[in-house]
């Protein structure tokens, strides 16, 4: 089959063309809105002085409360000291920032996790940690970001073990479960094809913006099934599958650190999700607009935690699922009517 480069090239390039006009259209991708009422001037009696004092007076005797008192049950911080950043390397905590938000807003809108970018102006790896560490109070949980090797191992080794919240890398422990997902219905895309595995072979290229191969070079050479970490070719690979759901299961369940098992079932699930749809050359993995996929991952994380003992606040299956899927939709809708009523600006670019 032959391809026409230059207009594939072209599509490809888009998104990248138009990022700055909309980037500065919309001045970030993530704001703080309020949870609870506010009808009157006598609200903030409660929310704030004189109420809260009782409400922190019961948090100083149970510190566990923080969790059903505060947003502190569904807050992540994305970290990242911008040294390892997509495909373009050391770029500085500033520059690292419109990804870390991107990354926020997918949080957001498909595991409902409230998440927060904070680019730290350090690349001592002894610094990154401390200051890790003493944001535990604000936060259930951390993700790692875009930190160059081989430091990323050593910090993520050092937080999983100092810290009382669940802290882990994307790029390391997101990219390996859903990569796995995907081989695992590449290779059920198939059987027969093993014995001539040459002829009809399974490309992942992962890297992101630019793949090592485009997808259509890889298939003029033979490859059966191709896969990329971008969403705007067939099987997206890329960790944007894996930690929202892994994350609404972690904190649904209020699990104290996220284990390798539990990331494995991630990946089971969402390879059993894409096969419950019918599998396919290009359909190997779901895509990120089958959002029922995120509270399934959401559920099989949680039980796994239950299962291995580290989870304080254990739930039943299907409650599990229930709660992760009506959060969920909750966000998707919340998004949907701010863009309706015109609190979120439209714009005229197509990509």
């Amino acid at each position: 089959m032959k391809y026409d480069e230059k207009e594939l090239l072209a599509k490809a390039k888009r998104p990248g063309e138009v990022a700055s006009k909309l980037h500065r259209l919309y001045q970030g991708k993530i704001e703080v809105l309020p949870r609870c009422r506010v009808k009157k001037l006598s609200d903030f009696n409660v929310w704030y002085t004189p109420g809260v004092a009782a409400t922190c007076r019961e948090i100083q005797k149970n510190r566990e409360l923080v969790y059903e008192y505060t947003c502190k049950w569904n807050t992540v911080a994305v970290i990242s000291d911008g040294t390892r950043v997509l495909g373009l390397g050391d770029i500085g905590p500033e520059a690292a920032m419109p990804v870390m938000e991107g990354k926020s807003l997918l949080f957001k809108y498909l595991g409902d996790v409230d998440a927060f970018p904070l680019c730290l102006d350090t690349k001592d790896p002894e610094r990154f940690i401390e200051t890790v560490k003493i944001l535990q109070p604000s936060l259930g949980g951390v993700n790692l970001e875009d930190i160059s090797q081989p430091k990323c191992f050593y910090i993520l080794d050092r937080l999983r073990k100092e810290c009382s919240i669940p802290v882990w890398h994307d790029d390391q422990q997101g990219t390996a479960a859903v990569i796995v997902a995907g081989l695992m219905n590449a290779v059920k895309v198939k059987k027969e094809w093993i014995s001539r595995m040459a002829n009809n072979s399974i490309v992942f290229v992962c890297a992101n913006p630019v793949p090592e191969i485009w997808p259509w070079e890889a298939k003029e050479a033979g490859a059966r099934v191709v896969a990329t970490g971008r969403s705007d070719f067939p099987n997206q690979v890329n960790n944007s599958l894996g930690f929202p759901g892994i994350f609404r299961g972690t904190l649904d369940v209020r699990a104290r650190t996220i284990t390798d098992e539990m990331c494995i079932e991630a990946a089971r699930e969402l390879a059993k999700t894409a096969e419950d749809r019918g599998l396919r050359d290009d359909y190997i993995i779901p895509t990120m607009d089958e959002w029922e996929v995120f509270p399934r991952e959401a559920a099989a994380v949680g039980m796994k935690a239950i299962e291995q003992g580290i989870a304080l606040q254990p739930l039943e299956k299907d409650e599990l699922y229930r709660r992760a899927e009506s959060i969920i939709r909750t966000a998707r809708e919340k998004t949907k009517m701010l863009f309706e009523k015109g609190f979120i600006t439209d714009h005229d670019e197509d990509f």
